[in-house]
């Protein structure tokens, strides 16, 4: 699975891309970050998948999670390059990240990076506000995804992964959903 996320992390975007990188080139099957620009008028582009109900289980698992087992309203920590799993938290304890919406790709064979690039952009700007209650611009949240790698697809992973975090770099204290 690869990550994806957004410039509003000081100095985070230029890593995240040498990370991303380093990791595809590697072949991990980890997730590898990238960002998104802020633009307050995005077009999102046409996808062929399928969207998962966005309302967040009553009791998301917690411990360490694979990347392509994470659920909306799953509360999760930062992660190391090259990781394959992420520490799960309860939303009510400080943490990094949310998962707003996941996506099941459709397609028989794994789409380009930058189609995957542009179909997640679409898709998580398109259910932020459902999730949120408001437009990213219009809160001090950030968000970012994950998609498949070249290993993960072949082990059968398929989904884009939308995730949210505090635009400022802090720790979320609750859960975000319906939040502004």
């Amino acid at each position: 699975m690869s990550l994806s996320s957004f410039t509003s992390r000081p100095a985070r975007p230029a890593l995240v891309l040498g990370v991303s990188a380093a990791i595809l080139s590697l072949g991990l099957s980890a997730c590898v970050p990238s960002y998104r620009p802020r633009s307050s008028s995005p077009n999102p582009a046409p996808t062929s998948s399928s969207g998962r109900n966005p309302t967040a289980p009553s009791k998301p698992a917690t411990g360490l999670i694979y990347f392509a087992d994470l659920e909306v309203g799953q509360c999760f920590q930062d992660w190391t390059a090259g990781d394959t799993q992420v520490m799960a938290v309860d939303c009510s304890t400080p943490h990094d990240n949310e998962v707003y919406y996941v996506a099941e790709l459709t397609d028989d064979d794994l789409p380009s990076e930058n189609d995957l690039e542009n179909r997640s952009l679409g898709l998580c700007l398109a259910s932020f506000e459902p999730y949120v209650g408001a437009l990213p611009d219009e809160t001090t949240l950030d968000y970012g995804w994950l998609f498949p790698s070249d290993e993960s697809w072949s082990e059968g992973d398929r989904d884009i992964a939308c995730y949210l975090f505090a635009a400022d770099g802090s720790k979320l204290n609750q859960s975000a959903q319906n939040s502004y």
